[in-house]
């Protein structure tokens, strides 16, 4: 499953599809690999040590697929 998301990355708002997987809506947190981002998504990895975080600030919608 894939969601349309908005996250904050420094001073600006990111909109994005991921893996749904990468959102822990509970702590508003949205994870993004380092490296190889558009490889982890098709894949949908699951977030592993080292990945970044973003603030979530809206989850848009989501889907059964890539978008």
């Amino acid at each position: 499953m894939y969601s349309r998301a908005v996250w904050q990355e420094g001073s600006k708002e990111v909109e994005g599809v991921v893996p749904s997987k990468w959102i822990a809506s509970s702590s508003s947190v949205v994870f993004y690999p380092p490296k190889n981002a558009k490889s982890a998504a098709e894949t949908a990895l699951s977030p592993a040590v080292g990945w970044k975080e973003f603030r979530l600030i809206k989850t848009k919608f989501s889907s059964g697929k890539l978008l």
